[in-house]
């Protein structure tokens, strides 16, 4: 979402804009010399790896701003590798400069700042970039960077903290009201981050909370919900257990709740959670006692859950996996990580992501990892998984990868059935949509369809 510029006193603040401004395009970045047409079949560039290659900003600004920043071309050449398209779940160069200026230290920090503030407008700001905001004013605070645009971060972070602790504040009374019931609970995403990784409320924006339950109880939280007075989408949201991992719930005070009773949408088999149940440490939001998810599989899942197309760029599964390794060091079980991808089927992902920040942002993956992902067999069916995953919605929406869901709930990923392994699938998408009748989903569907023409 932009930003739009706002005050009585004719001062600019960083706020979300709404309206025509919010459906405007970004500034658009003119790269000379980079793009698929610059590089060989191979993927090699033309020229040298390390060449410098001018980038001029086409946001309107003074001829200061207009004047040409450099990039190497090894950064060039990653991002435009891995952009497949606008709002995909891989950076685009202005972003990943701006990840560079929030993760770094020392001169590549300070550097990639320059770079980033040289072309961008922040008054359109997209929402990825925006969530980075809090991170970028603490990098540059602890650089005793002194520029204008330091008031404004400090806004934002000033912002995010309230509105966190206020979250958080809401969470522990749920987390208190789940345990005198008897649910064992686990907080996960932005919840679990804040209290393991991240120093101060105020560096990472959240939306909403996310708590996992036992599969097995799943129905009575949701009973429990309805007491306490949340509302949830679906009017009997019972029927999505057995094909789905979470739900949404929201109370009177607009503050949504992600109920889930499998960790992420593809792990939803029985037994698929025992593993991260198993591992989990124990954690207390505001003394009051839960658990969390181990770092080996707290990355997992950053990066799985952020490595997937979305309109609004998903770059913050790139600072909290980055948070991770950096809070674990070198007893990081990395062998763990490996596994669980493994079983899970999840290679594909887990590798790319792992190969996007040592590449961009020099994290600590060890050659053994990548090449052991490298070397890992990988099936068809994950294979196209993971295309569907990262390219954007069609007219058809997400039925590819509801295809591979339902797959992978059948049993059936990776076996060649034809059209005959589909024969469930009306069904499947009948629970999917909380329906009380398999004949209301051709209605259902043609509904979607229109949403997404």
């Amino acid at each position: 979402m932009p930003l739009s510029a706002t005050g009585n006193d004719g001062t600019r603040s960083l706020k979300p804009s709404t309206g025509d401004d919010a459906r405007r395009d970004p500034p658009r970045i003119v790269y000379r010399g980079i793009g698929h047409a610059a590089l060989r079949s191979d993927g090699r560039s033309r020229r040298s790896p390390r060449r410098l290659v001018p980038l001029r900003s086409g946001c309107r600004s003074d001829a200061k701003r207009e004047q040409n920043r450099y990039v190497t071309r090894d950064l060039a050449r990653i991002v435009t590798r891995n952009a497949h398209s606008r709002g995909s779940c891989w950076p685009t160069l202005q972003q990943t400069l701006l990840l560079r200026a929030v993760l770094l230290t020392g001169a590549p920090a300070l550097e990639a700042f320059q770079a980033w503030r040289g072309q961008v407008n922040l008054d359109r700001l997209d929402r990825g970039s925006f969530r980075l905001l809090p991170l970028l004013a603490h990098n540059l605070r602890r650089h005793e960077v002194r520029d204008p645009i330091m008031a404004r971060l400090e806004e934002v972070c000033r912002d995010t903290r309230s509105k966190n602790v206020a979250l958080m504040e809401r969470l522990a009374t749920l987390l208190a009201a789940f345990s005198e019931a008897g649910l064992e609970t686990m907080i996960l995403k932005g919840a679990a981050l804040l209290v393991l990784y991240y120093s101060d409320p105020g560096l990472r924006p959240m939306s909403d909370l996310d708590l996992l339950v036992r599969t097995d109880k799943a129905s009575g939280a949701m009973a429990l919900l309805r007491q306490l007075g949340w509302t949830p989408q679906l009017p009997v949201p019972e029927r999505v257990v057995p094909v789905t991992h979470s739900h949404l719930f929201q109370d009177r005070r607009d503050t949504r709740l992600d109920l889930h009773w499998h960790l992420c949408w593809e792990c939803c088999g029985p037994g698929a959670d025992d593993a991260f149940w198993a591992a989990a440490q124990a954690v207390a939001v505001d003394g009051v006692p839960t658990s969390a998810l181990c770092r080996a599989d707290q990355l997992l899942h950053a990066t799985v859950h952020g490595v997937a197309w979305n309109p609004v760029p998903p770059l913050r599964w790139v600072a909290d996996a980055m948070l991770i390794l950096q809070a674990a060091g070198p007893s990081f079980e990395w062998s763990r990580l490996l596994t669980q991808a493994r079983h899970l089927k999840l290679i594909l992902p887990l590798r790319e992501a792992l190969a996007f920040m040592r590449d961009t942002l020099d994290a600590p993956v060890p050659d053994v990892v990548l090449a052991t992902l490298r070397a890992s067999q990988v099936s068809r069916f994950e294979r196209f998984e993971y295309r569907a995953r990262i390219r954007p919605w069609g007219w058809y929406g997400a039925l590819p990868r509801l295809v591979c869901h339902y797959l992978r709930l059948s049993g059936s990923a990776g076996q060649p059935q034809g059209l005959q392994g589909l024969r469930g699938f009306p069904r499947y998408l009948q629970h999917l949509y909380g329906l009380a009748r398999l004949r209301d989903l051709p209605s259902a569907l043609w509904a979607r369809l229109l949403r997404n023409a």
